[in-house]
């Protein structure tokens, strides 16, 4: 029973693990979202300025 039960928490772990890498990559494409969204908006800015 000991070795049936052993390989569950490997198995939740790299699941988790997942999940984290998962969710790590969805706030650095978010967070690289919005500096674009920031440099648009100085870009736009900035055209407005010199006309």
């Amino acid at each position: 029973m000991a070795l049936a039960i052993r390989p569950l928490p490997v198995l939740e772990n790299a699941a988790a693990d997942r999940f984290v890498k998962k969710a790590n990559r969805m706030l650095k494409a978010s967070r690289k979202l919005d500096l674009s969204k920031k440099a648009k908006a100085t870009h736009s800015i900035l055209k407005a300025a010199k006309i």
